[in-house]
């Protein structure tokens, strides 16, 4: 890859972007910022709704946003949004029956928040509970804040929801990824112990496609990082894929070059030593 050869670079942001407590760290910013100044369009790539992406990055920073894993995208020039599928009622309550048969949470954006639901009837496994607790901190929240759990969840087939995460053990939510059928639902992990579920035919990569397509910019101009197994389509659309020291093993596999911890910086030094 050349330098003189990237007109567009898309990032994921939690564990790769976004440093400890999904933050944005000034030198990041100012990565971003200089990519913009020298002609690159930067495209965040996140499955993340827009409206958490809207409080982390700011709209100067960046020229496109792919939310919810290509189920929204956004253009800031004329504040457009294009969005895909939704999850019906029947797949909602589909999914939520997860709940009554396994020791996972789910999360679910009702209203432009984050709201968590478990069964009732597992509630009594506090060790396990907690241990999934501080997967969700690490993923979405800082130390200070308070995560409330529900274990009501029956109104949610009435809302409108993108996609549905469950977070357990890793073993338990392999049991569940493989009752989904992938014909009706896209299933991906962002980690061992996150997956996020929606309708199919919905993923980073399709979503890329139609803003490379948008922005008059060819796969081979595109280069892409990311960490999860969400990042994958992404990254096989980008003519130049980059996956995070911190990655997923089949993340890494897709890659053509591996950048430091997000805990590091990876994403600005990598900017900075090969587009800047």
């Amino acid at each position: 890859m050349k330098n003189t050869d990237i007109k567009m670079f898309v990032t994921d942001l939690d564990g790769t972007l976004l440093s400890r407590f999904s933050k944005l760290s000034g030198r990041a910013a100012e990565a971003l910022r200089k990519l913009k100044q020298k002609g690159i369009a930067v495209v965040i790539c996140t499955g993340r709704p827009f409206y958490s992406v809207k409080r982390i990055i700011p709209e100067e920073l960046y020229d496109y946003a792919i939310c919810m894993n290509g189920q929204d995208i956004y253009l800031p020039e004329g504040k457009r949004h294009i969005h895909q599928p939704f999850l019906h009622q029947d797949q909602i309550a589909w999914l939520l029956s997860f709940l009554d048969r396994y020791p996972v949470m789910a999360e679910a954006t009702v209203d432009e928040s984050s709201h968590y639901y478990i069964s009732k009837k597992f509630l009594f496994l506090r060790r396990g509970i907690d241990m999934i607790k501080s997967v969700i901190y690490r993923l979405r929240h800082a130390r200070s804040e308070q995560l409330v759990l529900h274990t009501d969840y029956s109104d949610l087939p009435h809302h409108r929801l993108g996609k549905i995460c469950f977070a357990g053990l890793h073993l338990t939510l392999l049991q569940i990824a493989d009752q989904i059928p992938r014909d009706t639902y896209s299933v991906t992990f962002v980690n061992k112990r996150w997956i996020e579920v929606q309708t199919a035919n919905i993923s980073k990569g399709i979503a890329l496609r139609k803003v490379m397509f948008l922005a008059g910019v060819r796969p081979e101009e595109t280069a892409a990082i990311g960490d999860g197994e969400n990042d994958i389509p992404m990254l096989k659309e980008a003519g130049y894929a980059i996956a995070m020291k911190n990655a997923m093993g089949n993340v890494k596999k897709e890659a053509d070059e591996t950048a430091g911890f997000c805990f590091d910086e990876g994403v600005a030094e990598w900017i900075e030593k090969n587009l800047l």
